[in-house]
């Protein structure tokens, strides 16, 4: 039953992956998990975070808003022209010289410049906030994953060095009993469940820590 479980979660991993990687959903995976060396250290890791995908999309998001913002306060400032014209003219009549200026006066500033330069700074708030949140969630997900893959490791040392040779040589003290007639044979079987769970664990630790790692 065990075994369909795990099957089942199989199928569904792949079908998942499928999604974003159609090309490599069906490979034959091996039967021990990568070697994957230990991350980097957790303070390089959060400097990097500032390059990371997310927060460069929001990045240009927010270059974008600030430039609009830019936009609106030049659209709001007077216009002003100069404007120089000469005529050289026939039929006896003076050449004529013009020049011109004009200044445009922006009316009702209030209800229409200032207010469209108002919502361009809050859509560049809106979006500086936008990346500060995001890089405290990336920042929470990381702590979370290293916290999680150096628990997984701490784990993993004390099963290897402790629970594992520990139930091994139950097991062992209780086949040496059960073959001199002096343990019952439930006795055998209790010691080697408790090793199979103990190799279980071991695995299961090792599944959490690649997980955390990737």
């Amino acid at each position: 039953d065990r075994r369909l479980e795990l099957s089942a979660q199989s199928e569904r991993a792949r079908a998942g992956l499928a999604r974003w990687a159609p090309g490599t959903a069906s490979r034959p995976l091996p039967e021990a998990l990568p070697g994957m060396p230990p991350p980097p250290p957790i303070v390089r890791l959060r400097e990097a975070l500032e390059s990371h995908p997310q927060q460069q999309m929001v990045a240009r998001m927010q270059g974008v808003a600030d430039a609009d913002t830019v936009l609106a306060r030049e659209a709001a400032k007077p216009d002003r022209s100069v404007e120089v014209g000469y005529f050289a003219r026939s039929a006896g009549r003076s050449d004529m010289l013009m020049f011109q200026m004009a200044f445009e006066l922006p009316l009702f500033a209030e209800k229409k410049q200032n207010r469209l330069i108002e919502s361009k700074l809050r859509l560049g708030e809106r979006v500086r906030e936008q990346r500060a949140d995001q890089l405290r969630q990336l920042r929470a997900e990381l702590e979370a994953a290293y916290a999680e893959w150096r628990v997984a490791g701490d784990r993993m040392r004390n099963v290897a060095t402790t629970i594992l040779p520990d139930a091994r040589a139950r097991l062992d003290a209780q086949l040496a009993a059960h073959g001199a007639g002096t343990a019952p044979l439930f006795l055998v079987f209790e010691a080697r469940r408790q090793l199979i769970e103990a190799r279980t664990q071991e695995m299961a630790l090792r599944v959490a820590q690649a997980k955390a790692r990737v």
